[in-house]
């Protein structure tokens, strides 16, 4: 079975061809800037890899 991280990094991936048409339009609207859709499937990628690091993150004691 999955542990948390891997768990949130796999969901993520999973939405990821959700997330492209959505991430091409905001790309183009808020910054006039035109991604391909492999442009597009990256940036979900980052995303999905931030929101892991994130939660391993916010699990460390300080």
């Amino acid at each position: 079975m999955f542990n948390r991280d891997e768990k949130l990094y796999y969901d993520a991936l999973k939405s990821e061809q959700r997330m492209i048409k959505p991430t091409i339009l905001f790309w183009r609207r808020r910054f006039g800037i035109e991604l391909s859709e492999k442009e597009a499937r990256e940036a979900v990628r980052i995303i999905a890899d931030l929101v892991s690091f994130v939660a391993k993150v916010e699990r460390q004691p300080f």
